[in-house]
């Protein structure tokens, strides 16, 4: 088992990283009625486990069940988690446990940072995505006319609680599109990291425990580091968005027809195909985050997607200032910078470079 703190005055909370639910009434702080926020494939798979954990602490526990899917990040749904909380008299004293990937993290998290003004809210997060990135740091969010989190607040956690053990039920897609945000956090702040997931890329997605535990720390302590420092993404926190600008439209785009990591993959590229075209970086860095992306297998094809689509979402993007689009572009690994790009020429070449590239 590992431990971490984030560190936010009266809002910091523990992250903590095990193999099973059993030390979940430990850290929990309100006792009184939960409302479990579950995914509906992790429920079949893993409520029973939970609930026995659970119920030891609280005195009512009640589940409502969400399909899976950005689909299901809407304001609809949140509507009927506001009617399920009203059904059951939840009130200020008691806790709203999300219990899935980022899409019911983000979900449960908006529902219970404007229920009430703010309810206890905790994130038992079932990806390898949500685990090291989505459930750490106060992002909640829901999506409006296939605009990706547009709505949303910042809202911290009292605890997120991270078994690795329910990794290895998630299909092997999941985990590739996982280890993309791994590796953006490599490219942003730490080349060891890189340098350990091109050694152990292979044991990584086998999910071997040793590693796991490791591996999901790490990131839990760079994403916190940089929460630590710009809680409500003033300034430094806008780095984790490197890979995500694109990555977010193209989504957008293609209807999530691509998994939010495979989107990123394409973001990446094409943030390190505008970093070159500036002359931030060299070519032989494009090759080697090229090659990891395509030792983990997440490229798509870009043939189908509509050129126009994408930049109307980019330039509705909740990064834009005074209608120019702000990227995060690398410059070496373990280095990026924030630059407003106000050609837009040099945005359509990299779409275009993205859109004939044969990965």
């Amino acid at each position: 088992m590992k431990e971490l703190k984030v560190n936010l005055g009266e809002h910091s909370y523990p992250i903590v990283i095990t193999e099973d639910f059993s030390l979940i009434s430990k850290y929990a702080r309100n006792k009184n009625k939960c409302v479990i926020v579950a995914d509906r494939s992790v429920e079949l798979l893993h409520i029973d486990e939970l609930r026995e954990a659970v119920n030891k602490h609280f005195k009512e526990v009640f589940v409502y069940s969400v399909e899976p899917g950005e689909k299901s990040k809407s304001l609809h749904m949140t509507h009927r988690l506001y009617d399920f909380f009203i059904l059951h008299k939840m009130c200020r004293e008691d806790v709203v446990l999300s219990f899935g990937g980022g899409v019911i993290g983000d979900l449960a998290g908006f529902a219970a940072a404007t229920y009430m003004r703010g309810i206890e809210l905790i994130h038992v997060p079932t990806s390898l995505l949500a685990q090291v990135d989505s459930s750490i740091g106060g992002k909640t969010a829901v999506n409006l006319n296939q605009t990706k989190n547009i709505i949303g607040a910042f809202y911290q956690p009292s605890l997120v609680y991270s078994n690795y053990k329910v990794l290895k039920t998630l299909p092997k897609e999941e985990v590739k599109n996982a280890m993309v945000e791994i590796l953006v956090h490599a490219i942003i702040k730490d080349a060891e990291l890189f340098r350990y997931m091109e050694d152990n890329l292979d044991r990584i997605l086998n999910l071997e425990p040793d590693i796991m535990e490791v591996l999901i720390a790490w990131n839990c302590d760079i994403k916190k580091s940089v929460i630590e420092r710009d809680e409500k993404d003033l300034g430094e926190r806008a780095i984790l968005n490197f890979g995500h600008t694109f990555g977010h439209a193209i989504e957008s785009a293609m209807d999530y027809k691509y998994k939010h990591g495979e989107c990123v993959a394409l973001g990446i590229m094409g943030a390190c195909y505008i970093s070159e075209q500036l002359g931030l970086c060299q070519g032989d860095l494009i090759i080697r985050i090229r090659r990891v992306l395509n030792r983990i297998g997440v490229f798509n094809s870009m043939q189908d997607c509509d050129g126009e689509r994408v930049y109307y979402f980019l330039l509705h993007d909740k990064k834009m200032n005074g209608g120019n689009i702000n990227f995060v572009l690398p410059i070496q690994i373990g280095e990026v910078v924030k630059q407003e790009i106000k050609d837009f020429s040099l945005i359509k070449n990299a779409f275009e470079k993205l859109k004939n590239q044969k990965w």
